[in-house]
């Protein structure tokens, strides 16, 4: 997993402080939610910058399109809402 200097797990969407494994994959509150809402409604999005935006935590509100784009490069699970705390996850990798 993504770290930052001070040992907290990074969001793989945007690269903000993770509050725990949403959709299969380390995110944050904002992602996680931004992909709930955007499964659960079936939204389309479109970017009018042909999927080049970046999406890092001051720009992922910028285009739905490549933030949508990018949970799904980073193996968000449609399917799932499977959420576990990071200090969970955390003793089960020590554990190991």
């Amino acid at each position: 997993m993504e770290e930052n200097g001070r040992g907290e797990t990074l969001c793989k969407v945007c690269g903000d402080k993770a509050s725990g494994k949403h959709y299969g994959v380390p995110s944050c509150d904002g992602c996680r939610g931004f992909f709930k809402r955007s499964i659960r409604r079936n939204l389309d999005y479109v970017c009018k910058e042909n999927g080049r935006c970046i999406v890092d935590v001051s720009r992922r509100n910028q285009c739905q399109a490549c933030r949508f784009t990018k949970c799904l490069q980073v193996n968000m699970k449609r399917d799932g809402t499977f959420y576990r705390p990071l200090r969970d996850i955390d003793s089960l990798y020590s554990q190991l």
